[in-house]
């Protein structure tokens, strides 16, 4: 997995480049339009605004770009308030009903990275909870006016890492319960009783709550790259090294060495962790990193875990080559087959809330649309595991 290119100004702001080598910023309103464009996609915007009003003469010579980049930074804090007050809403209820709940993402890693709700865009509420009190979640959200939407009837419980609920308030709020740290099809291979035990008490959006400790956070936001790839914003990876850089004491390697050995996903540690400590001069130890590429086998059991990790380096996610490895690591036909039917088939009020339809006249077309991507990707994928030599170093046990 390779960090998506950039303008090379604006991957001079977010590597922190100083000297004579930092490209210049754009003369005319044209380019300024072209990089304020590339910052929006990449979740950069507040680090360009950043720069531009970082100096008085700055903020005269580029007028026209402070004007352009107003806009999109009004629309990011009056989108991060209205989540963090929804966030701060939720925590109490979780509260009250003596409910577990720890906030991932979102509003939890703006106040933790940079002391400031509004410092990062995001669209939804992700929280960790424990999946044994999912019934009681479910009404929870339910009764503060969500409802949940599923591939299909209990998809999610029996097959995903997380639900998903949506209300309308101010547009759409999507608030998604996970209840692990990392995503298919390694999901279930956390110990998630120590990930609960190491957590530590913290206080988000105006409330004392329990936050992940910062190994389980790196770690957290590691698998959350490797789960979008190609997807993933520039943003996530300066995170990543941000939450390293801050207190690097803090980070417990050898734990990362432990969890890698559990999930098999010590060769995609390494590459994603290696990517952060070129691009930014994260102290990431070398023998971490050397440790991570060749972690050995906990089992060589079953030949097809073996062969998978180098299936998800594809560029092809969430819905694409992540899903084809968690069907061919499904147990039994009844549930590979409960499994394709959910991931190909979806319900419409799935379709309709994933691809923005409003109405019918196009739910038919995105069907099809979807159902051929899939069957290319995981037609890709299986030619992959037919044709690509098997690696040792790249088990999923």
């Amino acid at each position: 997995m390779i960090a998506p290119a950039l303008n090379s100004f604006l991957m001079s702001l977010l590597t922190d480049a100083a000297g004579p080598a930092v490209p210049p910023p754009p003369e005319d309103l044209a380019q300024w339009e072209s990089l304020i464009e590339d910052a929006e996609a990449e979740g950069l915007t507040q680090l360009l605004s950043g720069w531009l009003h970082a100096l008085p003469e700055r903020r005269r010579t580029f007028a026209a770009a402070v004007e352009l980049i107003r806009p999109i930074l009004v629309k990011i804090a009056a989108q991060n308030l209205v989540l963090a007050e929804e966030l701060s809403s939720l925590l109490r209820r979780f509260q009250d009903h003596r409910l577990p709940c720890i906030p991932i993402r979102g509003p939890a890693l703006a106040e933790q990275l940079y002391g400031d709700v509004t410092a990062r865009a995001m669209g939804d509420l992700d929280l960790l909870v424990p999946r044994d009190r999912l019934p009681e979640i479910a009404g929870l959200l339910t009764d503060a006016g969500y409802r949940e939407i599923d591939r299909r009837p209990g998809f999610a419980r029996t097959f995903s890492y997380t639900l998903e609920f949506v209300k309308k308030r101010h547009g759409w709020i999507y608030v998604e319960p996970h209840w692990t740290i990392a995503y298919p099809p390694v999901a279930d291979r956390i110990d998630m009783d120590s990930v609960w035990q190491r957590a530590v008490p913290g206080h988000v959006a105006g409330v004392n709550t329990l936050l992940l400790n910062r190994t389980d956070l790196l770690l957290h936001l590691c698998f959350h790259l490797l789960h979008k790839r190609e997807q993933a914003p520039l943003l996530w990876w300066r995170e990543l090294a941000l939450l390293i850089r801050q207190e690097p004491a803090a980070i417990d390697w050898a734990q990362v060495l432990r969890m890698a050995k559990q999930t098999g996903q010590g060769e995609l540690l390494a590459e994603t962790l290696g990517q952060v400590r070129a691009l930014f001069r994260s102290p990431v130890p070398e023998p971490v990193l050397a440790q991570l590429a060749v972690q050995p086998e906990q089992t060589s059991r079953n030949f097809l875990r073996r062969r998978l990790a180098p299936l998800l380096r594809g560029d092809s996610c969430v819905d694409g080559r992540e899903s084809l490895a968690q069907l061919l690591v499904l147990k039994g036909f009844p549930a590979k087959w409960r499994y394709a039917c959910g991931i190909l088939f979806p319900s419409s009020e799935f379709m309709r809330a994933h691809y923005g339809l409003t109405g019918r006249p196009w739910l038919g077309y995105h069907y099809a649309a979807r159902l051929l991507h899939l069957l290319w990707e995981g037609g890709k994928g299986l030619a992959e595991l037919a044709l690509r030599p098997s690696s040792r170093q790249s088990s999923l046990r």
